[in-house]
């Protein structure tokens, strides 16, 4: 902590770098954020929360550890964060990866 208040920064850090790359490899991780969501949230920060979100339903979806409805929500809450901070990148890169997928799923 800094000043009484928690160093967001150096929390983050780690997360870009060296657990993006674990995770990739291991189901173990989805629980982490989880905890990361919480922890963004609680700290009142919507820096890195749009992606923690999209992170999670991403490996939920890979991982097959949760139901649609589960992603779903968590994407849902990642393109609105996104929408809401005009990442404009990040909301295409959702719709694309994600919804445009489901939508070809459900005219199949």
């Amino acid at each position: 902590m800094v000043g009484g208040k928690w160093n967001f920064t150096i929390w983050v850090l780690p997360l870009k770098s060296l657990e993006l790359k674990k995770i990739y490899h291991n189901p173990n991780y989805v629980m982490e954020y989880v905890h990361k969501v919480k922890l963004a949230i609680n700290l009142n920060t919507l820096y890195l929360l749009g992606e923690l979100y999209y992170l999670k339903g991403w490996n939920l979806l890979r991982f097959k550890q949760q139901n649609e409805e589960d992603i779903a929500n968590n994407m849902k809450k990642a393109l609105f964060i996104f929408e809401l901070t005009e990442k404009e990148n990040l909301i295409k890169m959702v719709k694309e990866k994600y919804f445009e997928n489901q939508n070809e799923k459900s005219h199949s």
